[in-house]
């Protein structure tokens, strides 16, 4: 019987993945404020989306706006998965596997989005190009063992 309470815990491999349900929203809300205050409060909204301004673009606003609805769609899934996640639910692997495939989509998206307002920048810098390896990294691994589970 105390073998079965052991297998029933949260512990071993387990724990690197609460440990990254726990750090996934803290990044998520660090990172947004910081990539956004700026935007909003030095004036860098209005350079972007004002028709007079030369970097000026008609995607931008929409592009602004859908990038923070997106990251505030995924620090509420964030917080979900890792209610899920200390609650053992059974949905979780399905939607955790779920959030790990959104995230290497939602990259690929927002750098067609970016290559759309800005045709000659390069859309794979290197902080877009490391994010998308961590993802699939991050993925290759955690998807085929919470498939198992």
């Amino acid at each position: 019987m105390n073998e079965i309470n052991k297998l029933k815990g949260l512990g071993g491999w387990l724990t690197l993945v609460g440990i990254a349900l726990i750090i996934s929203p803290i990044r998520l809300i660090v990172t947004g404020y910081q990539n956004y205050y700026p935007v909003f409060s030095e004036g860098v909204f209005n350079l972007l989306t004002s028709v007079d301004s030369p970097y000026y673009h008609p995607l931008w606003k929409y592009y602004l706006f859908w990038e923070i609805a997106v990251n505030i769609f995924l620090v509420l899934i964030s917080f979900i998965l890792l209610y899920l996640f200390f609650r053992k639910h059974s949905i979780f692997p399905k939607l955790f596997i779920s959030f790990c495939v959104l995230i290497i989509i939602l990259i690929l998206v927002d750098a067609s989005l970016i290559k759309l307002i800005l045709p000659n920048e390069e859309v794979f810098d290197n902080d877009t190009s490391k994010e998308l390896m961590r993802s699939i990294f991050y993925g290759m691994i955690w998807i085929p063992w919470q498939s198992k589970t």
